[in-house]
């Protein structure tokens, strides 16, 4: 409603996270107390009684090794309460679909990701907000006739510092090789200061345009492209 997402299952997820928190807080203090009845063998009054317990407890406190010394009317009953534990299952369970809501994996939160692991998360999750905004700031900027003109506003994604040495390594090669981008880019890409005049794109003369192909082979060849078909040469007979 009013173009706001419906969080209502996220926040019963989170509440039942929030209790298992609040119930393991509340089951460590438990835990590590004594839990047992003492049963007086002499009738005493209220006073009394609270006397004996304070002794008790200061007992208990003094206690190093875990034994408690009594004398012969006093006995202790301990009472075994059974605590609630929650199985990993259950905690991996709640942990992913909280995750799974906002589209993140466990190796995205923790840092601990591969690089397909890195473009599974931007092809499910951060390529839809980069879309999402292009379309919102060029809805916003440019007017109904500036659109159908085919103004837009783009963003790209074009961060690659955290990516792995051999897949930059990769793309220095591709890219590179085919003066698709510059020497500085190249340098940014591993992390090092461009320079004046790096703003140049250098390619290998290992590849050649397309259309200058067969030419190329035939001059390797000895044979002219121009001369008629009957010297070998253009199969059309252009001169």
């Amino acid at each position: 409603m009013n173009g706001q997402p419906d969080n209502a299952a996220l926040l019963k997820t989170l509440a039942i996270d929030n209790s298992i928190l609040e119930g393991v807080a509340k089951a460590i203090p438990t835990s590590l107390s004594v839990r047992g009845i003492v049963n007086l063998a002499s009738k005493m009054n209220i006073e009394l009684q609270k006397q004996e317990i304070q002794d008790f407890e200061q007992k208990v406190a003094d206690s190093k090794d875990g034994i408690l010394p009594l004398d012969v009317g006093t006995t202790f009953t301990p009472i075994n309460m059974g605590q609630v534990s929650i199985d990993k299952g259950t905690l991996d369970f709640i942990e992913n679909k909280i995750l799974r809501w906002f589209g993140v994996s466990l190796p995205i939160l923790s840092g601990d990701y591969t690089d397909n692991q890195k473009q599974a998360f931007y092809d499910k999750t951060i390529e839809g907000i980069v879309v999402g905004m292009t379309q919102a700031f060029t809805s916003t900027i440019f007017t109904p006739t500036e659109m159908s003109y085919g103004n837009e506003l783009v963003f790209y994604y074009a961060n690659l510092e955290m990516m792995s040495v051999e897949s930059k390594k990769n793309i220095a090669e591709i890219l590179g090789n085919r003066g698709a981008v510059t020497d500085n880019f190249l340098l940014q890409l591993f992390g090092l200061e461009p320079y004046d005049g790096g703003n140049v794109r250098k390619m290998s003369l290992n590849y050649i345009d397309s259309q200058y192909a067969t030419d190329y082979q035939l001059a390797r060849a000895g044979i002219d492209a121009k001369t008629p078909n009957q010297n070998g040469g253009n199969p059309d007979g252009e001169t």
